[in-house]
């Protein structure tokens, strides 16, 4: 890939515990098809497997299609998540621990209340685990969400 194009993600999601397996399958399926043959559109530099993320195995390609044709038909593949996933978003799992405190304002940043505000009633450290309650919402019912899917904003 060159320098300005940035690589993408499609998830594929797997049995707990058997991504290493599903990963495996698929490598071996794309080895399979390499060739004289091969399409110039067919490019899959990488199949990822990352431990922060159980059942879930990464396929770095610019087309969606292509990873649900790989993943067909595996006994431990569950679907495959619509959409594509920078690479930028990927390295914010990467990133330190939220420091977040009871009463602090946050915005969620990955997940079903993606851009939502919240505000923090609890922090389980030990389980890296924060419950908010959502300010934008009609009702006040509390979530229990990952440390690493809130950013505290500066409220």
């Amino acid at each position: 890939m060159s320098e300005t194009e940035e690589c993408h993600f499609v998830a594929i999601r797997t049995v707990t515990g058997q991504e290493y397996n599903v990963a495996m399958i698929i490598k071996s399926r794309i080895e399979a098809m390499k060739g004289p043959s091969q399409s110039p559109n067919f490019k899959v530099p990488s199949v990822v497997v990352m431990p922060d993320m159980p059942g879930i195995v990464l396929i770095e390609t610019e087309l969606p299609y292509l990873a649900t044709s790989l993943s067909q038909g595996i006994k431990h593949v569950r679907g495959v998540v619509k959409g594509k996933i920078s690479l930028s978003e990927l390295t914010k799992s990467f990133e330190k621990e939220v420091e977040v405190n009871v009463g602090d304002v946050v915005e969620i940043i990955s997940g079903p209340f993606k851009g939502f505000k919240a505000r923090v009633i609890d922090v389980n450290r030990k389980n890296g685990a924060a419950r908010l309650e959502i300010m934008d919402a009609s009702s006040l019912v509390p979530i229990t969400i990952s440390l690493q899917h809130i950013r505290r904003t500066n409220q």
